[in-house]
């Protein structure tokens, strides 16, 4: 299947936001935010047509993409490879965050004192999964929260954050990433990984 596109009415107050899929292959940032933002500009009036204009990618200091619309910011992107694929996410507003994590991952030193562990436990548990995904769905959590307040990892390790308020959500689960504040995301399994998107809006991007 060369390309895949999902969308959600809203995460946050933000709007809605686009994501999917295509092969990983030289270009694929740049075609991949072409289609993300074509649907996008379906979705929403802000964005409509903006996927006919000049579009390029560049990094902030910290490394996160920044989209350009004819030399005008465009929408909050993320991307994330996974396996043969590369995913990508827009948002009509604020900044998205993508991370796609491998739920077989382990990491070198299992951290037993990772402050979401427990909680993840127990999400897996309600979702029938096996407890150890559990560093796997909070690191795929935390990332995404991470990218979406646009630092990464620069500062802080997924598995240092916390999880709240979650609630079961079609093929997975809606919760509150504690980076700070709180950034809303969700995860799923998509094949053998975690797919999590967080959002978020109304802040002064960090990464500029």
């Amino acid at each position: 299947m060369r390309q895949r596109l999902e969308e959600l009415a809203e995460l946050g107050p933000g709007g809605p936001l686009v994501f999917g899929s295509l092969p990983y292959e030289p270009g694929a940032r740049l075609r991949l935010a072409a289609v993300l933002l074509e649907r996008l500009g379906e979705l929403t009036p802000a964005w409509a047509g903006a996927a006919a204009g000049r579009l390029s990618l560049t990094q902030t200091y910290l490394g996160q993409p920044r989209l350009w619309v004819d030399g005008r910011p465009g929408p909050g992107v993320s991307f994330s490879q996974a396996g043969p694929r590369l995913w990508g996410a827009v948002a009509a507003q604020g900044r998205v965050g993508l991370e796609l994590i491998p739920r077989s991952w382990r990491p070198p030193a299992p951290r037993p004192d990772a402050p979401g562990l427990l909680e993840a436990a127990r999400l897996l548990a309600r979702l029938g999964g096996e407890p150890q995904e559990a560093l796997a769905l909070l690191w795929a959590l935390g990332g995404a929260a991470l990218k979406a307040l646009g630092v990464g990892r620069r500062y802080t390790a997924p598995d240092q954050l916390a999880i709240s308020s979650p609630t079961l959500w079609p093929g997975g689960l809606r919760c509150a990433v504690r980076v700070g504040g709180l950034v809303p995301a969700l995860a799923r399994r998509e094949g053998p990984y975690w797919l999590a998107l967080a959002l978020r809006w109304g802040f002064e991007d960090l990464a500029r």
